[in-house]
């Protein structure tokens, strides 16, 4: 029982130090289109772009008509996306703010 004990800190420890030299931040990307998919898709991607290196997963989103003449001529697409960034790609986007 004593071992497994043990065995469960030491599986903590490593999970706890794994995420310890990570960073996460929100990120938006934009897009406007006359077709509302090609505005969500845009946006996403993006969003996904100002993520880099880190890894982007979606968070919220939301879209506006455009009006002109009471007639819808395109969508405005807003994307917001959660950036986890750790370990090496950390190091290297903290060395490229620093140049």
């Amino acid at each position: 029982m004593k071992f497994l004990f043990i065995i469960m800190v030491l599986l903590m420890a490593n999970v706890t130090l794994a995420y310890s030299d990570c960073e996460a931040t929100i990120e938006e990307g934009q897009h406007t289109a006359t077709e509302v998919q090609a505005a969500i898709n845009a946006a996403w991607e993006e969003a996904a772009d100002n993520c880099y290196p880190g890894k982007a997963e979606r968070l919220a989103g939301s879209c506006t008509a455009i009006l002109q003449n009471d007639e819808v001529t395109g969508h405005h697409c807003t994307q917001e996306v959660s950036c986890t960034t750790c370990g090496d790609d950390l190091a290297r986007k903290y060395e490229g703010l620093e140049q």
